[in-house]
């Protein structure tokens, strides 16, 4: 019985030995590690977020657009749309918007010696094909351009 107690206590011994844990130090460096790499990725995550809500807000103004043209080719009559970078919205002169950007969205028409105050005016006939225009949102350094085709009215967000 003796031999089997020093059996039991040299097997114990064996096992506390072998199962050690980390050390303090050991877990610091590896909390420290974590740290800068989420430190260094959430600037990317931020700006694919921003870019991904950018191609989600252009791809709704894009079905603005596309509604309104079926609408004029459904109601037999000519539709127009007022695109104000000033207010942000779309809208087709009734008190409603179609379409309001978020705060961090701005709709930009092109050229350089644009008027603040100036507004894009795109008329949609019931033939299908439409005045044309183009313009852009913008959301940091990303931009997405929104352009209607004049002859087919066909509408496209690239």
């Amino acid at each position: 019985m003796n031999v089997e107690r020093q059996c039991k206590a040299r097997y114990h011994a064996q096992v506390i030995v072998t199962q050690r844990g980390f050390t303090l130090l050991e877990l610091l460096v590896t909390l420290l590690i974590a740290s800068l790499l989420v430190g260094l990725a959430a600037p990317r995550f931020q700006k694919s977020v921003t870019a991904m809500q950018l191609r989600q807000e252009s791809r709704e103004v894009a079905t603005v657009l596309r509604r309104t043209r079926g609408l004029a080719i459904a109601r037999a009559a000519a539709v127009e749309v007022l695109v104000d970078p000033q207010a942000g919205s779309i809208s087709t002169g009734s008190d409603d918007p179609l379409y309001l950007a978020p705060d961090d969205v701005a709709l930009v028409l092109p050229g350089s010696a644009v008027p603040a105050d100036a507004k894009l005016r795109i008329g949609f006939y019931p033939d299908g094909s439409s005045t044309g225009g183009q313009f852009r949102l913008t959301a940091g350094d990303r931009e997405y351009g929104i352009v209607v085709d004049w002859l087919t009215g066909r509408v496209g967000a690239n």
